[in-house]
């Protein structure tokens, strides 16, 4: 059964899918998505999980890996899969179950919808997902108040803390944690970066 905080996030990305997309095709990620593809296998599987614009999905492909994304907002998945030129599934975090096993894992920005129960469980099987050795990358806000924001979407707010917390209890191996600025210059709260390995 979804929550009905994600399924007002989604009304969200659907209603806003297009000024959405303008926002952030063009967001420069390339130090996250650089340490996070200097981890995974050449060539390797790599799923987008949250995949919005397409934009990292896109390089994952030029990069000649090969890249699928998911999705739960329609307006996004179409967007995604026409701007990157790969499949990009119409589904929801909660209901991906993986159809085979990758080599690595990109969810930037996207776990926060989540409640932390929902995260917590998410991350509990994500690694069921991974191949031996593989990678997965997801990032959170720090400083943030957890609930639905001005614009109808929910977020959850997360500590490093209990960032290392979620990982630890997931089964994943951690090798980095690192806080970041927001590249859309909004002020207030931090990124925090998790890099894990299966």
């Amino acid at each position: 059964m979804m929550s009905w905080e994600n399924d007002r996030t989604i009304a969200y990305y659907n209603a806003q899918g297009e000024s959405y997309y303008a926002r952030t095709v063009g967001v420069d990620m390339a130090a996250n998505r650089d340490r996070f593809l200097g981890l995974v296998q050449p060539g390797g599987r790599i799923m987008d999980l949250g995949a919005g614009s397409g934009r990292d999905l896109a390089v994952f492909r030029q990069r000649g890996f090969a890249a699928e994304g998911l999705e739960a907002s329609e307006v996004l998945c179409r967007l995604a899969g026409q701007h990157a030129g790969v499949r990009v599934v119409c589904q929801r975090l909660q209901d991906w179950q993986g159809e085979q096993l990758y080599d690595g894992i990109w969810a930037n920005a996207v776990l926060l919808h989540l409640t932390k129960g929902e995260c917590r469980k998410f991350l509990g099987r994500v690694g069921d997902c991974l191949a031996p050795e593989g990678i997965f990358y997801f990032s959170l806000k720090c400083g943030i108040v957890t609930g639905m924001d001005g614009e109808g979407r929910y977020f959850a707010n997360y500590s490093p803390q209990e960032i290392r917390q979620l990982v630890q209890g997931s089964g994943l191996n951690l090798l980095e944690l690192w806080e970041s600025g927001d590249l859309l210059q909004r002020q207030g709260f931090c990124w925090v970066n998790v890099l894990a390995k299966k």
